[in-house]
């Protein structure tokens, strides 16, 4: 998987060097939430969420973790990503980690090791309130054969469509879908399409000097397990 890094970044730096000037920033936050939830699945109740994002023209490395406060999950995922126009491209790696169970981060061996990498492929609109992302995962998605061996690689693919509509007070309601493709992890390698995640928000942030308070309020249905899932967030941003 290091390897894989090595040679995306080598592949997109020329592309990026050739801007004149790139800028370099940094972002962050830490957001406070009631419940995370991800493409259609709750993974546990109220948590903190710290981000940190590295930009380099076109380039940026991001840091997004999940610490829930009761101590019994946390993750811990990077995204490297290179943007051309409306397009970018990603390199994903999530670490997960349920108290109970062995943590080697370092671990990537087939079949024990607690990371998933995905490649996905992102578009965001500058010309229309539309964003399709397409993901697919290339390490630790393994169907279990039936004698409760790991088996092999899955491709899993999840297909994200979304829109948005932005109010004059500076408010954003939005709107979600996620789809399950090629009989995925998210339906439990059952159905080749199937909606995962139907998702409605709602978020506004307001200035606080140099700094950003942001709300958000979530509503998930999920039509594969029939859960619906609600949510409330705030925090704070540089």
């Amino acid at each position: 998987m290091k390897k894989a890094v090595v040679l995306f970044a080598l592949f997109l730096l020329p592309l990026s060097l050739a801007a004149e000037k790139p800028s370099v920033s940094v972002d962050g936050s830490l957001i406070f939430s009631s419940t995370y939830i991800w493409r259609g699945d709750k993974l546990c109740g109220f948590h903190l969420n710290p981000n940190i994002g590295f930009n380099l023209g076109g380039f940026r490395l991001e840091n997004n973790s999940y610490f829930s406060t009761d101590g019994l999950y946390k993750e811990i995922d990077w995204d490297l990503s290179y943007t051309i126009g409306d397009f970018s491209i990603h390199l994903l790696d999530y670490f997960s980690h349920v108290a109970g169970t062995p943590e080697y981060y370092f671990d990537w061996r087939h079949g024990l090791s607690s990371h998933m990498d995905e490649i996905g492929l992102l578009y965001e609109s500058s010309a229309i309130p539309l964003n399709i992302g397409w993901y697919t995962f290339v390490w630790g998605d393994w169907k279990e054969n039936e004698d409760g061996s790991t088996g092999p690689l899955t491709f899993s693919s999840f297909l994200d469509i979304g829109t948005y509509y932005e109010f004059e007070d500076g408010g954003t309601a939005s709107l979600t879908l996620g789809t399950s493709i090629l009989k995925g992890y998210y339906t439990d390698y059952s159905k080749n399409f199937m909606p995962v995640h139907i998702g409605l928000g709602y978020s506004k942030s307001f200035k606080a000097g140099a700094l950003s308070i942001p709300l958000e309020f979530s509503l998930v249905v999920n039509p594969y397990t029939r859960m619906v899932h609600a949510g409330a967030s705030v925090g704070i941003e540089f």
